[in-house]
């Protein structure tokens, strides 16, 4: 249920990288991809879309106190956008909700040629709702009734590109880095985007020594060791790979928290975690 708190916390949608997953396999961590949101100031902010984003949608109906929606794209690929489908109708009522994306997703109408006709009855303008695409590296501000939340960008490693957050609520932080494969090139600046933040949202897609390379995506160690540099809080794994049922998921927990001195978490839907 999406409630009211007087402290920023993050709540969890939508767990999973690439497709949903059906089945009893898979009811613990859950079967939905990536969407997480926090709620502050009167605002709810969302980082992207996948099919949680449906579950969540569900929960707004109810909640007319909110304001206003700004959405945090990735990138484009279908599992992190394809909760806007069901999503259109519920923000047509509403006429509050924005897309934050990178600019490269907006170049030649990407996002608005993917969401409406002839995929989808409805579109993204008919919904009413706003796209504000941005350059890389640009830092963006948004104002809320509890003061502005300040959102840092980072182009990421992932094919064909995407965009990494990090949301500063009052004096908590979030880092949001799915789609994220790590590597000499990219590690330092890294290291220096989410350094101290409360929370890092982890792209923990492979399993430890099952890393494809060049697909974009890393493992629940590399979270642990960019939290260990970065002096980061906690880190919060996703995106899981549908070849990882639930008991393959708890003995991975099991593995992460032997090693990781209580910073780590291993995201289920329906989670709420406090910055």
């Amino acid at each position: 249920m999406l409630a009211v708190s007087p402290k920023p916390e993050l709540r969890v949608w939508g767990t999973r990288g690439s497709f949903p997953a059906a089945g009893k396999q898979y009811m613990r961590y859950g079967g939905n991809t990536s969407c997480f949101s926090v709620e502050y100031g009167g605002c709810l902010f969302i980082l992207d879309a996948g099919s949680g984003l449906a579950v969540l949608g569900e929960q707004l109906k109810k909640r007319a106190d909110i304001r206003g929606i700004h959405i945090f794209l990735s990138h484009l690929h279908i599992d992190h956008v394809i909760g806007l489908y069901p999503f259109l109708a519920m923000a047509a009522d509403r006429q509050t909700v924005q897309i934050h994306l990178d600019e490269r997703s907006a170049e030649g109408g990407g996002l608005s040629r993917l969401i409406g006709r002839p995929y989808w009855p409805y579109s993204i303008g008919e919904a009413g709702i706003g796209l504000s695409p941005f350059g890389p590296g640009t830092g963006l501000h948004i104002e809320t009734d509890a003061g502005v939340v300040d959102v840092s960008t980072m182009s990421g490693t992932h094919p064909g590109g995407c965009c990494w957050y990090r949301l500063r609520f009052g004096d908590k932080s979030a880092a949001y880095l799915l789609d994220c494969e790590t590597g000499d090139d990219i590690e330092g600046k890294l290291t220096d985007f989410v350094s101290g933040a409360d929370l890092l949202v982890w792209d923990a897609h492979f399993a430890p020594g099952k890393v494809r390379k060049g697909w974009g995506h890393s493992t629940w160690e590399d979270g642990l060791r960019l939290r260990r540099k970065a002096g980061a809080g906690k880190v919060l794994m996703a995106h899981y790979s549908n070849d990882y049922d639930d008991a393959f998921l708890e003995a991975q927990e099991a593995e992460a928290l032997a090693v990781s001195e209580g910073g780590c978490i291993f995201a289920q839907e329906g989670m709420v975690i406090g910055l």
